[in-house]
């Protein structure tokens, strides 16, 4: 299970999603992580009922697009942060930790983040 989500863990994160998404009308939201959790957790939030979503795209990065407006970007962060350039958040960023993370990635989702936008950070093994 090394590199994946426990069932507690993705349900947390969907519901700290879900309700960063009710708070704020418009808002922007970023998840930054391996490929296989994000995909792990695009597939949970894609299942919401459809009066939830307005638009939801797959292809070349997961992008959600809720009924109020509020993006949600996810991003792998590859190996120098090049997925996060242009992306500037402005209700949360939320990134999974793991133990390579090098510093370039952290300066790249440190910049997509606007002042004032809540950051939240989950360590998974790996």
């Amino acid at each position: 299970m090394s590199g994946e989500l426990g069932q507690p863990t993705k349900g947390a994160v969907v519901s700290y999603v879900l309700d960063k998404v009710q708070e704020s009308r418009g808002g922007t939201g970023i998840i930054v992580g391996r490929e296989k959790v994000i995909i792990e957790i695009f597939s949970a939030m894609k299942d919401l009922p459809a009066m939830y979503l307005y638009k939801v795209k797959r292809y070349p990065h997961p992008f959600i697009q809720f009924s109020n407006l509020f993006c949600l970007y996810f991003r792998p962060p590859g190996q120098d942060g090049m997925a996060l350039r242009g992306i500037r958040v402005k209700t949360f960023g939320l990134i999974f930790m793991t133990p390579n993370l090098s510093q370039e990635i952290m300066h790249a989702f440190y910049r997509s983040i606007e002042p004032g936008c809540e950051i939240k950070k989950i360590d998974i093994p790996e």
